[in-house]
């Protein structure tokens, strides 16, 4: 990666540290965006979610979770998540997921491409991805 990555990726890490360290967990099921989710999974389906912090959409018990937020994995594992820290490639095998959820995270990559490269490979053929971005185009990346 060149230093630019490195470094929006570093100053992403520090922005959301402090955040989600004061952020308590929030349920799922109060996101308005649950009904659509829980109609896409079946029983023994995996989801995984990017980026969410402590504000995951997907059930935190058995659900898959990547983000670069230690303090944020650490809570979503106490809840019995499968969290990982993850910047770059997915640690996971080509299609797991059944759902892929991404909301407001792809701006904050640097290489959304290679970002959406990834999702789709990990991403069941016939799987949903739950894509989201800001409303204000001031906010996104080239």
């Amino acid at each position: 990666m060149d230093a630019h990555v490195n470094d929006a990726i570093s100053e992403n890490e520090a922005i959301y540290d402090r955040l989600w360290t004061q952020v308590p967990l929030v349920p799922h099921q109060q996101w308005p965006i649950w009904p659509a989710l829980q109609a896409e999974l079946a029983p023994g389906d995996k989801a995984l979610e990017l980026g969410c912090g402590t504000l995951p959409r997907v059930p935190v018990e058995g659900g898959y979770f990547a983000d670069l937020s230690r303090p944020a994995l650490g809570k979503l594992q106490a809840q019995g998540g499968h969290a990982v820290r993850a910047a770059g490639p997915l640690p996971f095998p080509d299609g797991v997921f059944q759902v892929v959820c991404a909301f407001e995270v792809l701006e904050h990559i640097p290489d959304d491409k290679t970002a959406m490269a990834e999702i789709a490979r990990v991403l069941r053929p016939g799987g949903v991805l739950f894509l989201s971005v800001p409303v204000n185009p001031q906010l996104f990346t080239a």
